[in-house]
């Protein structure tokens, strides 16, 4: 047992460097600024500290003086403008670590080291070559934008840093299900898109425009059906996942949700915000 762990490491010696750099790296920047960033972490974790008290009811101001815009995402009172679960993460870190303008960081820090490995094992999964494997790990352990979304010093920082996490670990169970399709690989794929949902709404769907176009070639080609009905499992799993909060933030709080879809739909259609 001892010598097979040995062994091991001695294997993977790069890329358990090349992880504990890139996990000092991102403690190191989670606590480089002793602030809150304007655009967006100081809004994101407000509604986090409140998501402690009560996780079903994101509140950006608890007391509003005076009158509001609900449907304002800067100055409102509940606050649907991002999907939660990244604030959720932020919460629970707070709870274990204390508030702090460095534990709100923590998950982002913790979803960044682990995103080094999925790019390790995905690229020698689709390549089967360890020295693209490691410079594609070191390349992520390096990478400067993550580091800036993680020390909050971009916009959308740990709401994109959560929401490239889960879209990555979605893309990985679907690479582990190509090499052996397996039903709890399909599961995986379904939970992660999912939590990507949760994160930044329908793009978290990726993984499955790669699938589902493989699945097509694979039903025109008369293979094994198996595929189809693991890709309806993993779309089952998905919507188990993502879809409960929706229902609930339509019956809790229906102007506010009816809003935010609207405004999310609009970004197809036309410019808001200089976006």
């Amino acid at each position: 047992m001892i010598d097979n762990v040995i062994k091991w490491i001695l294997n993977h010696f790069l890329l358990i460097l090349i992880f504990s750099m890139g996990l000092f790296l991102r403690l190191y920047i989670a606590h480089a600024d002793p602030f809150l960033h304007n655009w967006d972490e100081r809004f994101h974790a407000l509604v986090a500290k409140s998501l402690m008290l009560d996780p079903l009811k994101p509140i950006l101001i608890a007391n509003p003086v005076g009158s509001y815009d609900p449907n304002s995402w800067c100055c409102n009172n509940i606050w649907l403008h991002k999907q939660p679960l990244f604030m959720w993460q932020m919460a629970l870190s707070m709870k274990f670590f204390g508030v702090s303008e460095f534990s709100i960081r923590y998950p982002s820090v913790l979803m960044g080291a682990l995103m080094i490995l999925l790019v390790y094992r995905i690229t020698t999964l689709l390549t089967s070559k360890k020295l693209t494997a490691i410079i594609a790990a070191l390349l992520m352990a390096c990478s400067h934008y993550q580091l800036a979304l993680i020390a909050g010093r971009l916009g959308m920082d740990h709401n994109d840093l959560a929401f490239g996490f889960y879209i990555l670990a979605s893309i990985w169970a679907y690479c582990e299900y190509i090499i052996n399709p397996k039903w709890y690989w399909a599961l995986l794929v379904g939970f992660f898109s999912g939590a990507a949902i949760l994160n930044k709404w329908l793009a978290g769907l990726l993984v499955y425009s790669a699938w589902g176009i493989m699945l097509l070639i694979k039903i025109l080609r008369k293979r094994s059906k198996i595929d189809l009905w693991y890709f309806l499992f993993s779309i089952l799993v998905c919507i188990i996942v993502f879809v409960p909060w929706q229902w609930y933030i339509l019956v809790q709080y229906p102007e506010q949700a009816r809003f935010e879809y609207s405004f999310n739909t609009r970004h197809l259609f036309e410019v808001v915000e200089g976006h």
